[in-house]
């Protein structure tokens, strides 16, 4: 399982920002809910991530098993990890400030806010 979870980053808000996006038109309340535990296990995955690259050893992990020419390969190092956390946090953060109110301007605000999460961890 913790060689799977390195991929977790870009999967957990993916599927979070679809599932908030297909639920645009519903309650505030829940949007908030979805949005906020996302992004709250995205800062667990991240804490476990840093974990995991603090040994000094660097985990590699190829998507659908394809080496690095033709597929794409995350790497998990120190400074990846540390920028996943920065990024986690920050998000976590942002996603709270929002829910004071901000998050009403637009229906769609929580599913793009969770699903470009993933975008800023792509360089890991």
């Amino acid at each position: 399982m913790m060689q799977h979870l390195i991929v977790f980053p870009v999967v957990l808000p993916l599927v979070a920002g679809i599932l908030l996006l297909y639920q645009r038109q519903g309650l505030v309340r829940y949007k908030r809910a979805v949005s906020v535990a996302a992004t709250a296990l995205l800062l667990l995955v991240a804490i476990g991530l840093l974990r995991q690259a603090a040994s000094g050893e660097i985990t590699y992990y190829a998507l659908g098993d394809w080496q690095a020419p033709f597929g794409i390969v995350l790497v998990l190092d120190r400074l990846s990890a540390l920028m996943l956390l920065l990024t986690a946090i920050l998000a976590v953060g942002a996603v709270v400030f929002a829910c004071a109110g901000d998050d009403e301007k637009g229906s769609n605000f929580h599913g793009l806010f969770s699903g470009n999460c993933w975008a800023s961890m792509a360089p890991f």
